[in-house]
This record gives C-alpha cells, sequence and structure tokens, in this order.
C-alpha cells in the first residue's frame, strides 16, 4: 500500500516538474519572440534615427541638399540594414559615405533632389501595391484553417516579410493577383519558411 502511495506521489511531483518545464519553454520562446520583435530594424527606425543626427549636425541652410545626404545615408543603410547601429559615430559614417557618393555622382543637388522626388512617388504607388498584394495573400493563408492549425505559432511579421520577399523576386503582376496565384504563393512561402 505505501508503496503503491509512493508512487502516486512520485508520478504527481514528475507531472509537476513537466508542467513547469512547459511553462519555462513557453516563457522562452515569448521571450525570445519579444527579443526579435525589439532587435528588428525597420526602415522607419533607421529613417528616424538618420533625420535625427541629419538635423543635429548638418547645416539647415541648404534644405535640398540636406534631403539628398538624408536620401543616400537611408539607402546605404538599407543595404547593410542588419549592421545598423543607432549611434553618432555609425550614422556620421554613413553620412560621410552619402557625401561621398553624391560628389562622384556627377550630377548637381537639384538634379539629384529632383531624381529622389521622382523614385519616392514610384516607390509610394509600388508600396501601395506591394502592401496590397501580402494582405491579399496573408488573407488566404488566414483562411485556410488546417494552414492555421500548422503555422498558429509563426510570427506573422516574419510570414509578411517573406511574402513581401517572394513576391519581389518573382513574375508575377502583384496588381491582378489571381486565387491560383495566391495559393501558390502561400505554398512556396511555407515550404521555405516551416
Amino acid at each position: 500500500m505505501n508503496e503503491k502511495k509512493r508512487k502516486e506521489e512520485r508520478d504527481e511531483y514528475q507531472k509537476e516538474i513537466d508542467n513547469l518545464k512547459t511553462s519555462v519553454n513557453d516563457m522562452q520562446n515569448q521571450m525570445d519572440d519579444l527579443g526579435r520583435m525589439a532587435s528588428r530594424k525597420t526602415k522607419n527606425d533607421i529613417e528616424k534615427a538618420i533625420n535625427t543626427y541629419c538635423k543635429n549636425n548638418l547645416d539647415e541652410s541648404d534644405m535640398q541638399k540636406d534631403y539628398v545626404i538624408r536620401n543616400f545615408a537611408l539607402d546605404l543603410a538599407l543595404e547593410k540594414k542588419k549592421e545598423f547601429q543607432n549611434n553618432d559615430e555609425y550614422v556620421s559614417s554613413l553620412v560621410k559615405k552619402a557625401k561621398i557618393k553624391i560628389s562622384l555622382s556627377g550630377k548637381s543637388i537639384e538634379e539629384l533632389f529632383n531624381q529622389i522626388m521622382q523614385q519616392n512617388d514610384e516607390e509610394y504607388t509600388l508600396n501601395k501595391e506591394m502592401i496590397n498584394a501580402v494582405r491579399e495573400v496573408m488573407k488566404t493563408m488566414t483562411s485556410n484553417a488546417e494552414l492555421m492549425e500548422i503555422i498558429n505559432d509563426v510570427n506573422y511579421y516574419e510570414l509578411q516579410d517573406a511574402i513581401e520577399t517572394y513576391l519581389q523576386k518573382s513574375d508575377y503582376d502583384i496588381t491582378s493577383l489571381t486565387d491560383a496565384d495566391k495559393t501558390e504563393i502561400v505554398s512556396a512561402v511555407l515550404m521555405e519558411f516551416v
């Protein structure tokens, strides 16, 4: 009788330990997700850091020149997004590199400014189209209950980034994706992602 009771107590104790381990693992996964999200460097974060540095350190008498420098510095930062550091030393080196690129471009500040403004207009239209395309693909993904069971623990931001990256590399017309296109995209992205 005592042996049976000890076994039950050991089993209960082991069950509590297993539950605690599961809780700790869940908490660790949540912390890892939060850490990944906190360390993600968005274009807006990088742009804000560069703008703040430039506002404090550039000559504001020539607004077009400042704008061109900020844009060139942002392009350089985005080329090596993972290496970006939000400190004066790093941003200062980006600004110096931007000035070098500008002086070697062979174009006047006014020409570069107009070129950037035209690119911004084109990018705005493209970004709007891309955002809509990503949303449509995400809707296809989230409307499938079986898929949601498989991917419910996947970070949606990472999935959206993966879809956008896939669409940028592909030949799909993002302005008119068919249901078949969306299904193909979902399949291709998840095969790489999961």
